[in-house]
């Protein structure tokens, strides 16, 4: 169920319930357990790593992340005392290793690409008592994380996602959507705060971009470019008329390209 590809590597899910296996080897045939079908020798992998059955594992080259709630694990995987979390797990099918990143995330909108996936983290969930990720003196926002496997360690970006967003990801940039309301800036320019915006972190610089672009649902990503649909009612002040057509209430493909910085209607 809910699979995912990248080159030969088809990650997916396994009830264990459905087959009467083990695979986690904990006893038990109650849990959802990843596994892969790798093309280039016709056969199926087990990861033993646990996750929801509504979760999909995500898969880069040779990287497959997915969540792990820690009750269904019976483990304390991020080191906070308790068994409360969900927590970003990964296997490497290069070395056939599975790996506990410790870190917390939230399940919806996570992203890979190649050995960096990105996630989104709920302060309250970080260590036993909650933590300010993006420094604005509370512990109740949704702040963009990534996890990089060639150096082993969690980054933090600071920058705050709009809740139930996802993330797009390529080699150069993690875009995603900032809520107005929920910073408390005027991101567009419009002189309100009731937007929402899309904005980009440059892996390269580890910088936070806001392209001032309001966007309807998710952003996509391609190298540099990030594609997006808005909505003309929510441009400027009194909406704007992206296609021509005299009116202002249509949803109109654009898309920016973050190595110029030029959004194209």
């Amino acid at each position: 169920m809910n699979p995912s590809i990248s080159g030969n590597i088809i990650a997916f899910l396994t009830n264990e319930s459905t087959i009467g296996m083990d695979l986690d080897g904990d006893g038990s045939t109650n849990e959802t357990v990843v596994r892969y079908f790798d093309k280039t020798v016709g056969k199926v992998f087990n990861t033993k790593g646990i996750t929801y059955l509504s979760y999909s594992p995500l898969v880069s080259g040779n990287i497959i992340a997915f969540p792990t709630f820690e009750r269904d694990y019976n483990g304390d995987l991020n080191g906070d005392g308790d068994m409360y979390d969900l927590v970003l797990r990964y296997f490497d099918t290069a070395n056939s290793k599975l790996i506990n990143t410790t870190a917390e995330m939230i399940a919806a909108g996570f992203s890979v690409f190649k050995d960096k996936i990105a996630f989104i983290t709920y302060e309250q969930s970080v260590g036993a008592t909650g933590t300010d990720l993006n420094g604005d003196g509370d512990k109740y926002d949704y702040v963009l994380r990534y996890f990089d496997v060639s150096l082993g360690r969690i980054i933090n970006t600071g920058a705050e996602i709009k809740p139930g967003a996802k993330l797009a990801m390529s080699e150069y940039i993690i875009s995603f959507i900032t809520s107005e309301a929920f910073v408390g800036l005027d991101l567009n320019g419009d002189g309100d705060k009731i937007d929402d915006v899309l904005r980009y972190y440059d892996l390269s610089t580890g910088t936070i971009v806001n392209t001032t672009a309001e966007i309807r649902g998710n952003p996509y990503v391609d190298g540099w470019r990030i594609a997006f649909v808005t909505a003309e009612s929510s441009v400027g002040r009194y909406g704007a008329d992206l296609n021509g057509d005299g009116d202002t209430g249509d949803v109109v493909v654009r898309y920016f390209d973050a190595s110029t910085g030029v959004l194209y209607n």
